[in-house]
């Protein structure tokens, strides 16, 4: 099977381009939260207390991103796992998987036919 990148190393070739960074975050990354600019605070109201506040949703937003992502790669296993069976399967029974598929599509058409 081809090596997919997960979501966090794709980036589109327009940012690339434009030397922008992967449209995902990594987990290792974190958000701006608009204080980190040239060591300007863009939202000086903010209490230290909200400041921990966002450091922290950060932090949880970055993780569930990661927990995202790896029940969706064990998700893309087991279809690949699936599919070889039921290939594997059909490969080794065509008679009765063709006999199977026929009746389904009888039940279905009388079915079908009914509404």
């Amino acid at each position: 099977m081809a090596s997919r990148k997960r979501p966090e190393q794709r980036s589109t070739a327009a940012d690339r381009a434009a030397g922008q960074p992967a449209a995902h975050p990594t987990g290792e990354e974190s958000f701006s939260t608009g204080s980190e600019t040239a060591g300007r605070d863009h939202h000086p109201e903010r209490t230290a207390e909200e400041q921990a506040e966002l450091r922290e949703l950060e932090r949880t937003v970055a993780e569930s991103y990661e927990q995202l992502g790896q029940l969706a790669d064990r998700l893309t296993d087991r279809a690949a796992e699936a599919y070889r069976i039921g290939r594997s399967f059909v490969r080794e029974n065509p008679r009765g998987t063709l006999a199977s598929s026929f009746a389904v599509g009888v039940v279905l058409a009388v079915l079908i036919s009914r509404t």
